[in-house]
C-alpha cells in the first residue's frame, strides 16, 4: 500500500532555480527572493486549502460502530425521574442520585457547562419541580 504525499509549495531546489533565473535577469537578490516568497505562498495557500478540504472530507467519513449513541437522559437517569415534575421539591431525595445533582430556583444563575452526568431540576416560584434533565 503506498504512502499519500502532500506537498505545499515548490521545493527549495525550484525556488532556488526561479531566484537564479530572476537574478540572470537583472532582479537584485531582495527583489527575487520577495517575488519568490511570494509565488511560494500563492502556490501554498491553494495547497492548503485543498489539503484542507481532504483532511475535512476524511474526518467526517471516520468510521462509527453501533447504533445511536445513548441519550443524554439515560446518562444522568433523567428519564427515570420525570414522574417529579409537578411535585415539591421535597419530593426528590437527592441521596438516591449517585451523581452530581444542581437544583435551579427560580431566577438562579447556571453555568452554561455540559455535563451528561449531572442531574438538573428546575424549579417553579413555589417549589414545585418543573423540569428534569440532564447537562
Amino acid at each position: 500500500m503506498g504512502v499519500l504525499r502532500f506537498r505545499f509549495g515548490p521545493t527549495l531546489g525550484e525556488m532556488t532555480q526561479g531566484i537564479n533565473s530572476m537574478c540572470d535577469n537583472g532582479w537584485t537578490g531582495p527583489d527575487a527572493l520577495r517575488q519568490a516568497a511570494g509565488q511560494a505562498r500563492k502556490q501554498e495557500g491553494t495547497a492548503m486549502r485543498y489539503g484542507l478540504a481532504w483532511i475535512s472530507a476524511l474526518g467526517l467519513a471516520g468510521c462509527v460502530e453501533g447504533g445511536a449513541p445513548p441519550s443524554a437522559e439515560a446518562e444522568c437517569g433523567a428519564a427515570d425521574l420525570q414522574g417529579l415534575v409537578g411535585q415539591p421539591r421535597a419530593a426528590f431525595d437527592d441521596s438516591a442520585v449517585d451523581g452530581p445533582v444542581r437544583v435551579l430556583p427560580p431566577g438562579s444563575m447556571m453555568t452554561m457547562d455540559h455535563r451528561p452526568e449531572r442531574l438538573n431540576l428546575e424549579l417553579d416560584e413555589a417549589g414545585r419541580i418543573t423540569r428534569v434533565w440532564c447537562g
